[in-house]
């Protein structure tokens, strides 16, 4: 019995089966579900539709202009990210010394 390496690769294919959540196409992970619905699962949560996962933007490049590094998150490099994360950080240490919640200060913005 010789079997080639492409038969068993075929064999395997089939084998893999889809998530059992209807309309999900990943494959099995555990208990007949994909990983993102095992997890729910795991979690206690109602199964759902999994987010689909967001691809870069059609501009791969920060959106500061006169910068054309890549991006990172939110639309910016990781330079201007740290530096929005830092102002964010210091609006909220604003926020925690008068009390209020980060989100309810106004910025200059």
């Amino acid at each position: 019995m010789t079997e080639t390496i492409k038969d068993l690769e075929t064999e395997l294919d089939e084998l893999q089966r889809d998530c059992n959540y209807d309309g999900c196409t990943n494959p099995q992970k555990s208990r007949g579900l994909c990983t993102g619905h095992y997890w729910q699962l795991i979690r206690r949560r109602s199964l759902s539709p999994l987010r689909k996962k967001v691809k870069a933007f059609s501009n791969d490049t920060c959106i500061i202009v006169g910068c054309d590094k890549p991006f990172y998150a939110r639309e910016v490099c990781k330079l201007h990210y740290k530096k929005m994360n830092k102002i964010l950080n210091k609006e909220r240490e604003k926020a925690k010394l008068k009390g209020a919640e980060w989100n309810e200060i106004e910025t200059d913005a």
